[in-house]
C-alpha cells in the first residue's frame, strides 16, 4: 500500500476541513434565508401553503416569483386597470390545490416588489368551507395570536374577515364571505399599511 507524502497530507486533509466547513456553513446559511429559491410553491404542502411568506418572502421580485411559482401568469396591472399599473401596481396569478379544492392564488406587487399573497377558494358547500375555516383560524392563531375580527352585511353579501399582525413585518388575514347559497374563503398576506 502506498501512503502519501507529509505535504500531500496535510493539503488532502486541509481540503477536507475546508469541504466540511463549507458545508457546515452551507446548512446554516439554508437555515436562515428563504426556502423559495430551493422548493417550488406548487409542491408545498397544505401547511406549507398557509405559511406561504416562508418560502415566497414579501419585497420578491416578480422574477424571483416566476422562478418558484409552476404557471405563474404573465405580470399585468392590478385588476387590469391600466392606470394602476402605470402607478407601479401589478398582479400575476396561478392555481393550485389546497387539500382537494382548486384554489387562485394572486401574487401583488407595487414598483416589482412582492405586497401581497392571497389564496381564493370559490362556490364552496357551506359545510366544507366552515371546516376550512376553522383549520386555517387555528394555524394563524397560534403562529400570531388572536384575530381581530370584522363583519359586513349588505343584502345578501355578508363577509366575516379576520386580521393577525406580526409586529410590523406581516399581516396575515381570512375572508368568509356568502352571497346567498354561494361561500368564498379567501386568506393570504401582505405588508402592513404604514
Amino acid at each position: 500500500m502506498r501512503y502519501f507524502c507529509l505535504p500531500t497530507r496535510i493539503y488532502f486533509i486541509a481540503g477536507l476541513i475546508l469541504i466540511a466547513g463549507c458545508q457546515s456553513r452551507k446548512g446554516k446559511q439554508f437555515s436562515n434565508t428563504s426556502t423559495a429559491i430551493h422548493q417550488s410553491f406548487n409542491k408545498l404542502d397544505n401547511r406549507q401553503k398557509l405559511r406561504a411568506w416562508q418560502f415566497i418572502p414579501l419585497g420578491s421580485s416578480y422574477k424571483k416569483v416566476k422562478a418558484n411559482v409552476d404557471s405563474l401568469s404573465n405580470i399585468q396591472p392590478e385588476g387590469g386597470i391600466s392606470a394602476l399599473g402605470d402607478e407601479g401596481l401589478t398582479e400575476a396569478k396561478t392555481k393550485i390545490m389546497f387539500k382537494q379544492y382548486p384554489s387562485e392564488v394572486e401574487f401583488n406587487f407595487k414598483n416589482d416588489s412582492l405586497y401581497s399573497c392571497y389564496f381564493t377558494i370559490n362556490e364552496l358547500k357551506q359545510k366544507e368551507i366552515l371546516d376550512l375555516h376553522r383549520e386555517i383560524r387555528s394555524v394563524y392563531d397560534t403562529l400570531f395570536g388572536s384575530a381581530e375580527e370584522e363583519h359586513q352585511r349588505d343584502g345578501i353579501y355578508e363577509a366575516h374577515t379576520f386580521y393577525w399582525h406580526k409586529g410590523t413585518d406581516l399581516n396575515a388575514n381570512m375572508t368568509l364571505s356568502a352571497t346567498g347559497e354561494k361561500f368564498r374563503l379567501s386568506w393570504g398576506y401582505q405588508l402592513p399599511q404604514r
